[in-house]
This record gives structure tokens, sequence and C-alpha cells, in this order.
């Protein structure tokens, strides 16, 4: 009897072949769905964080957008602009309110624009302010200004201390008040006309160092943004006012020849 044929080379390799590429294809198949559902799931997170990123940027669009500036006008100009209804003005402080009237009756008939003269030159009285805007397109919402307050005497030439940015609002004398401000409309021609600014005297100074009556310097504005839910802040940085404090330096007009040698308070005229 013969002996049975060797197996074939081709059979032999189609008889482990076939197994072994099943289990290849099944594996190219697990890896090729795993990579697809990753890839998948990657672009549903950009797609999201995308689709996030656009709602925040359209509610900063939208939501209201304070900005502030700092001031100061001569108590002329100050008496003016109460008169002419230049811009919307409001006093936040009621002592305060009553002391700016009273001194804007004489300052709009040219008296008591003047306190004096120093050995540096003569004393222009000044109105310091902040004005408030709202840049957004969302009215404001419980729009509040954070504010630190002392009494001076509206006597005589006023009370010597600092350069209104140099003041010391933590020392004695100084309290904190959280003063409410009126609502503020969006930018845009709905508006009609409505307020999206307003004019807040602070402060009456002469001289950038003589100071009269009520004195606020502000801390910070506070406002409730509706669209995200969560309260608005902004700095007000009297430091850094460097417009306000060139401001103040122009309240002393030249030298006066009478006070070259009075280095003592200026006298009232």
């Amino acid at each position: 009897m013969s002996d049975p044929a060797h197996p074939n080379a081709m059979d032999t390799f189609i008889k482990y072949a076939g197994p072994l590429l099943a289990v290849a294809t099944a594996a190219l198949s697990f890896y090729v769905a795993l990579t697809t559902r990753e890839t998948n799931q990657k672009l549903a997170a950009a797609e999201t964080a995308s689709k996030e990123l656009k709602l925040n940027s359209d509610r900063y669009d939208l939501a209201p957008r304070i900005v502030a500036e700092l001031g100061a006008q001569n108590a002329a100009e100050f008496a003016a602009t109460v008169r002419q209804q230049q811009m919307p003005l409001k006093v936040l402080d009621p002592a305060l309110e009553s002391q700016l009237v009273e001194g804007s009756k004489l300052w709009g008939a040219g008296r008591h624009l003047m306190t004096g003269a120093g050995s540096t030159g003569l004393y222009l009285r000044q109105i310091v302010y902040v004005k408030i805007a709202n840049l957004g397109k969302t009215a404001t919402s419980e729009l509040k200004l954070v504010v630190r307050q002392r009494d001076f005497g509206l006597a005589g030439n006023g009370t010597q201390v600092k350069r209104y940015g140099e003041l010391d609002t933590q020392g004695d004398g100084w309290i904190e008040r959280t003063l409410n401000v009126p609502d503020l409309m969006e930018q845009g021609a709905e508006t009609h006309g409505m307020p999206t600014r307003v004019l807040l005297p602070l402060a009456q100074i002469s001289g950038g160092e003589y100071y009269f009556g009520r004195v606020l310097v502000p801390v910070k504005l506070l406002w409730f943004d509706k669209l995200q839910g969560k309260t608005g802040e902004l700095a007000v940085r009297v430091t850094q006012s460097g417009a306000l404090d060139n401001q103040l330096m122009s309240a002393i007009l030249g030298m006066s020849t009478s006070s070259k040698n009075e280095p003592t308070a200026p006298r009232a005229n």
C-alpha cells in the first residue's frame, strides 16, 4: 500500500490563514468602530464648545457693558450744566445735592467761583464727577455705586487735604456707602432718547486739594446681569485717572502777585 500523499502547501496555508484572516478582520473592524466613535465624540465635543463660545459671545454682546470716566468742571460750567440740562445729571446723595444746588445759584451768577489766592496762584472752584455710560445692548438692572464718604466744612476757603486721587479713604472720618444709580438704557435708536449715560457729581474742590462739604470717592460699580444671571462689577480707579489729575491741576490759575510771599492758606475773595 502506498503512503498517503503529503498535504499540499497551499491547502495548509488556506487551512490556517482563513481563521487568522477572520480574526484580523474582526480586530480591524473593532478598531475602526472604536476610532470612529472617538472621532465622533471629539467632533461632538468641539461642536458643543463652539456653540457655547458663540452663546457666551452673544451674551457679552447683548449684556450691559458699563464704562466710567472721571473728570472735573469748573463751578461756572457745572452751574450751566445744571441750568441747561445738557446731559442727564443726578446727585445720588441728598446732602451733596443740597450743597451743589445752593452753590450753583451763586456760581451761575459769577460769584464765589474763586476761593482765594495762595503761594502757587489763584484757586478755582471745581466739581469732580464720574460719567457712567452703558455701551451694551441691554438696559442695566440694579445699578449701584459703592463710595467712600467724608464731610468737610462749607465755610471759608475749604479744608486742605491731598489731591483727590491721593486721598486716604480708609482713614478716620471716612465711611463706605452703596448708592442707587438710575438704570441706563441700552444703545440703539429704539431707546428714543432715553438716558444711556449719566453724570454723577462727587465733590466740591478748590485749588486741587481744598475740600468743601460732602465728598464722595467712587470705589466700584455693581449691576445685575440678567442674561448671565450674575452680578457685574467694574472698579473705578481714581488713583489712575491722569485726565482728572490734569484737570485739577488746571484749577490753579497762574501766580498771584499779592501772594508770592504768603505760603499760608488762600484768602477768600
